[in-house]
């Protein structure tokens, strides 16, 4: 008979965490949503540098490089919300 394959997530799905951390997101709002947005940016941008760095694979380093402004600039302005 034939086999039943599991679905896998496709080239474009984010990992399992990150849905997770997005379905989290989305069940927050106001403050308690900046304080967690500026909680797990702050690791995120730390990782993207500290892969600048030191990383080894050309692909992964321009990948860093591209997204590394953007979540910079995303945790500046979560910063600079009233509140914080």
């Amino acid at each position: 008979m034939g086999r039943t394959l599991r679905r896998q997530p496709g080239p474009g799905s984010p990992p399992s965490a990150s849905r997770l951390l997005g379905n989290k997101l989305a069940t927050l709002s106001g403050a308690a949503f900046d304080a967690e947005y500026k909680k797990v940016r702050r690791p995120s941008l730390h990782l993207i540098r500290t892969h600048l760095t030191f990383g080894q694979d050309a692909q992964m380093l321009a990948y860093a490089a591209s997204i590394e402004p953007v979540v910079a600039t995303y945790l500046q302005m979560a910063q600079a919300l009233p509140g914080n």
